[in-house]
């Protein structure tokens, strides 16, 4: 590669490296939100058959 050429390449690699970076964190924010959503919707539900398990039981008791 000729010595005027390498500058230029190493500015559009670094251009590239950067939109890159940049891809990778939003689709790990992405993934992230979805999961926590996802487990924000398991725990509800969890916390649902929770809730009615204790309600029946207490209704047993009475």
């Amino acid at each position: 590669m000729p010595r005027w050429l390498l500058p230029r390449f190493k500015l559009s690699s670094r251009r590239v490296d950067l939109s890159l970076g940049a891809a990778r964190l939003s689709m790990c924010m992405l993934n992230l939100f979805q999961t926590s959503f996802r487990h924000a919707t398991a725990l509800r539900r969890c916390a649902f058959v929770a809730d009615a398990f204790t309600r029946s039981r207490r209704a047993m008791a009475t």
